[in-house]
């Protein structure tokens, strides 16, 4: 009987949980994907242990394939995996997180999933923030750098007009709305990872990282509406999805909330109150349902800067 206690549970031959979660995340054989069922983890007896799991409930509204969809597995894999190794500094899981170098392969990669990417790589590379905007740049993949300021003109310190012949050159060249979404995705992920670190720190690099944050935040919160006002990022913002650009502001929002937590920071409050009132033909949500997250992010972050009474 002490024997057959201390015999070990019958183990699966798969490979390692980061190999997994990278296979979650990338694409592969749904069969090297799976965890161990907990039926075989505790079974005491490897000969009556069944060779398979018990026959799971299938969805009967997306098919299964032979492979996992990475745009349902993607977003938590690449979460679970940035969160499993942070701060550890592993250059491998570092490596794999780094955003592709091309177009054609960014395209295959959907939009929100930049975001936890380059938030998960912050993460496992904690050590290498930095409060400064040269760190936010190198986070963007080269490609997008230059894309951006050739074909959206940005970034740029006044607004450049863009004619139809060169517009209808770029469009058979690069898709501009890719460009446009990795762009704010990836510089909204890492102002994010910058304020987890610089949270309640005082002195003269909070007040640098809020300024960064400050700055990316008046680009992207913009009435649409308005033509006369010169706006440097208005190329790059109209070529994203506008749902795009309400999200990323909403996270920076969130970030500036992080980074004063707990303060009551007048300065963000500002930013707060714009953000709700900004758009001002559609900042009442009762006449457009869609903008009931805005509602959320404000409060939110107005939550975030009063914990603890805001003292």
């Amino acid at each position: 009987d002490e024997i057959a206690a201390a015999r070990p549970p019958f183990k699966q031959p798969l490979p390692s949980i980061p190999d997994r979660l990278l296979a979650l995340m990338l694409g592969g054989p749904r069969n090297q994907c799976v965890f161990i069922h907990p039926q075989l983890i505790t079974c005491p007896d490897v000969n009556t242990a069944t060779p398979t799991p018990p026959q799971e409930s299938r969805s009967n509204h997306v098919r299964e394939g032979p492979n996992v969809n990475v745009h349902m597995t993607a977003h938590p894999a690449t979460i679970a995996l940035g969160l499993m190794y942070m701060r550890t500094g592993n250059t491998a899981i570092a490596r794999e997180l780094e955003l592709p170098a091309t177009i054609s392969m960014l395209e295959e990669i959907r939009p929100d999933v930049i975001f936890v990417r380059v938030l998960s790589r912050s993460l496992v590379l904690w050590d290498k923030i930095q409060p400064t905007v040269t760190w936010i740049e190198e986070q963007i993949p080269s490609i997008i750098h230059e894309y951006a300021q050739t074909v959206l003109k940005f970034p740029s310190t006044v607004e450049v007009d863009i004619t139809d012949k060169e517009m209808a050159y770029w469009d058979e060249v690069v898709d501009r709305e890719t460009v446009a979404e990795v762009y704010l995705y990836a510089m909204t992920a890492a102002c994010f990872a910058m304020a987890l670190k610089y949270s309640g720190t005082i002195g003269e690099t909070q007040e640098n990282v809020l300024k960064i944050l400050e700055e990316r935040m008046q680009f992207l919160m913009h009435d649409f509406n308005i033509e006369s006002i010169d706006w440097p990022a208005r190329h790059m913002i109209r070529a994203a999805n506008r749902s795009v650009v309400n999200l990323c502001a909403d996270m920076m929002l969130l970030s500036m909330a992080i980074l004063n937590v707990g303060r009551g920071k007048i300065e963000t409050i500002r930013f707060a109150r714009y953000r709700r009132s900004h758009d001002y033909e559609l900042s009442y949500w009762s006449h457009h349902p869609w903008k009931f997250h805005e509602e959320m992010s404000v409060h939110r972050a107005l939550a975030m800067l009063f914990l603890g009474e805001g003292r």
